[in-house]
């Protein structure tokens, strides 16, 4: 989990914050949905995962697996990424799309959810790794005035990494053609491949078997420009291990933070650019990706600069990227974090932990930034550790939550009471 919308601000009924979880194991396990009716302060599990579903594609009973995103159209319907261990052919790990629809009480709150759809996403997309590596985004974008999913996708066949990218031609996908490649040829676009990175020794990624340049040590993430549809993917390390170490010397291309515009030509889909380097390491530590948001004149990034510490970047209409002011500055750290930003690129809403590899279990952080200044507290109370990952929500234009792997659920709209005063500005 880094920076993937695990939760949503719900657009229909009263507003209320909802997720997904899995419990147990294959077959018997179960996906709740659990929802909080005051901003994350309280939550309640709402219901367990329907046995099957009238006319479902694929292999309903698979639906209990790894939850990798989701979000909500404006309709209100829900779309998940999901990655299964597909018993059917055998036990390989895929991905998979997942419909649902939401049922609401007499007083609007979220009380059920339908299964409409589990669909196999395109193609040749399989991990014979561990499933916790398989990592993806799912998002609403727009295209010529009109809705549409589009997925990322991290998989890999051994320790490499290959990052696909697709989109949906409808907003009810009900088979796996309904998912196209950038231009809209079916299946998807292949747009990483470090089979095709050199080593300095002159050998493929793939063959040495890289311990960082895969999808353990590396996500991608991905936000659209709403004013010309232009899409920016970024490809980044992240802290799988506490204390991410690295090695410039042998395995070099896992120490860019680097991005691929990807050119919107209207009918013709997107063109992919060849890619930018944001960052690089120091020596010691790499530039760690959290987290990028889409605006309405810029695509938003949030990472960790080994030498400057929390940062974030955007780029606007025309692809120049820069960096506002940094709310943190602190080198050689580690650590997770999740953002929003106001449609209009004004505010920014933010939660993160950060640490050095051999310090105290720190605090996790809010921020918001008024356009101009950071205003940053810590919360009280609230010490995570190693965190192993945080997720964050989509769909809130005022403020973002954030779920860490262990459990515990922070929010910054409203605030805990020792932050009242940051927020709503």
């Amino acid at each position: 989990m880094n920076g993937e919308s695990r939760m949503v601000k719900d657009n229909h009924g009263t507003g209320e914050l909802f997720g997904l979880r899995v419990s147990g194991d294959q077959p018997t396990a179960a996906v709740h949905l659990y929802a909080s009716a005051d901003s994350g302060q309280t939550w309640r599990l709402v219901s367990s995962a329907p046995a099957s579903a009238a006319g479902c594609v694929g292999q309903c009973s698979m639906f209990p697996s790894k939850v990798l995103a989701l979000t909500q159209d404006s309709t209100g319907k829900v779309h998940v990424l999901l990655g299964a261990n597909d018993y059917s052919i055998g036990g390989t790990f895929r991905e998979y799309y997942v419909g649902l629809k939401l049922n609401y009480n007499a007083n609007s709150t979220v009380k059920s959810y339908n299964l409409e759809s589990v669909i196999p996403l395109p193609d040749h997309k399989r991990s014979v790794n561990v499933l916790s590596d398989l990592r993806g985004d799912i998002k609403i974008i727009d295209v010529a005035g009109s809705e549409q999913l589009m997925y990322v996708m991290n998989v890999t066949t051994s320790q490499d990494i290959k990052v696909f990218i697709g989109r949906s031609t409808t907003l009810a996908p009900a088979a796996t053609s309904d998912f196209v490649g950038l231009s809209g040829a079916a299946g998807d676009t292949k747009l990483v491949d470090s089979c095709t990175f050199t080593t300095p020794q002159g050998g493929s990624y793939c063959s040495v078997a890289p311990a960082f340049f895969s999808t353990h040590n590396m996500t991608t993430a991905f936000g659209q420009n709403r004013s010309n549809k232009d899409v920016y993917v970024f490809l980044g390390a992240i802290e799988a291990d506490y204390g991410i170490a690295n090695d410039p010397v042998n395995q070099p291309e896992e120490t860019h933070l680097r991005y691929y515009r990807l050119t919107w030509n209207g009918s013709n889909g997107w063109t992919v650019n060849a890619p930018v380097v944001v960052a690089t390491d120091n020596g010691s530590y790499m530039p760690l990706l959290f987290n990028v948001q889409s605006g309405g004149n810029y695509v938003w990034l949030m990472y960790l600069h080994p030498n400057n510490g929390i940062t974030f970047g955007r780029v606007d209409a025309v692809g120049t990227y820069a960096t506002v002011t940094n709310p943190v500055a602190a080198k050689n750290h580690n650590g997770w974090g999740v953002f929003a930003v106001a449609p209009d690129d004004s505010k920014i809403w933010s939660i993160w932990n950060i640490s050095v590899v051999s310090g105290a279990s720190p605090q996790t952080a809010q921020a918001y930034w008024n356009g101009t200044t950071w205003s940053i507290f810590n919360d009280v109370g609230v010490v995570t550790g190693d965190n192993s990952g945080m997720g964050g929500s989509c769909g809130w234009s005022n403020g973002v939550a954030a779920i860490l792997f262990r459990g515990t659920l922070l929010r910054n709209n409203p605030p805990i009471p020792e932050a009242a005063t940051i927020w709503g500005q």
